[in-house]
């Protein structure tokens, strides 16, 4: 009966969660669309490749798995971090996004290759999400999946904001501050319309 209680809690959090990711998925939608056509075309195409890829052709797992290994092998000092950063970093993203810094840091032509880089970026992120998703729904025992849910919110909420503060390093015209901002509004735009029905 408590493991029930404690469940519907969960589900209450996770559905409370649920109006910031909308909020932070239009706020980056919002800032994606500042950047030139092409370069939001990369993205998308990284995201539909993925899918496409993990549908149709091959479910890369094994890379995934060897992304968390990689992962915890960098938290083992700090145990009590090594299972959730797992899920939350987005390491082969990540791992991308440092490669670009870098080089970019040693050549200025780089910056005509920036697309295909971004192109990356989404389709590891999207590996991230879909496998993070699959792992964490195979161990679920939760009548209501109250874990499942507010786990993957939170690690869609990290991993964006992650791409956001990246974003802002590599473009001029993306703001990590505007896309906060514009989040925060976003989720009071959502929330307070709910509040005063209610109350």
């Amino acid at each position: 009966m408590a493991n029930k209680i404690i469940s519907i809690l969960k589900l209450i959090f996770a559905v409370l969660l649920l109006p910031i990711v909308i909020a932070i998925s239009f706020s980056f939608y919002s800032q994606l669309n500042i950047l030139e056509n092409l370069t939001v075309s990369y993205f998308t195409w990284g995201i539909f490749s993925f899918l496409i890829l993990y549908h149709l052709i091959w479910e890369p797992e094994i890379i995934f798995k060897k992304g968390q290994r990689i992962v915890e092998i960098i938290f083992k000092f700090f145990t009590p971090l090594v299972k959730i950063a797992s899920f939350c970093l987005p390491i082969y993203t990540l791992l991308t996004l440092i490669i670009y810094l870098l080089l970019s840091l040693l050549t200025a032509e780089l910056k005509n290759f920036v697309n295909y880089f971004i192109f990356f970026v989404s389709f590891f992120l999207t590996m991230h999400i879909v496998f993070a998703a699959k792992s964490l729904k195979s161990r679920e025992s939760d009548f209501l999946k109250a874990n499942y849910f507010f786990a993957m919110e939170l690690i869609y909420i990290v991993n964006l904001s992650i791409i956001a503060g990246a974003f802002n390093l590599i473009f001029w015209d993306f703001s990590f501050l505007d896309f906060f901002r514009l989040s925060c509004q976003n989720t009071q735009n959502i929330f307070l319309p709910i509040f005063n029905q209610l109350f």
